[in-house]
């Protein structure tokens, strides 16, 4: 390591969520985004915009995806609620 650079050590615990947030969406760049179709309890149709989803696994066939709260209040988002009621999302 070249003299005057140090290692920053990230305690997320310690961390605000604004600073988490910021140091791992610019760990991966550009960040493709996929569409996730849901459905509500009433049948109102929601489609949002992820770009916290991957493929895991092939064989079997798995791919993640990663509905957060709300930044802002910590409410659940629509796609959330609606995946935990008819435990579906179609990406």
């Amino acid at each position: 390591m070249s003299q005057g650079r140090t290692m920053r050590t990230l305690n997320p615990s310690e961390s605000p969520i604004k600073e988490r947030y910021a140091m791992l969406v610019g760990t991966v760049a550009p960040r493709p985004i996929a569409l996730a179709s849901t459905v509500d309890a009433e049948g109102r149709r929601n489609l949002a915009p992820f770009s916290y989803f991957n493929v895991f696994s092939i064989d079997p066939p798995v791919m993640v995806v990663g509905p957060t709260l709300r930044g802002r209040d910590g409410t659940v988002k629509d796609t959330l609620a609606n995946a935990r009621h008819n435990m579906e999302i179609v990406v």
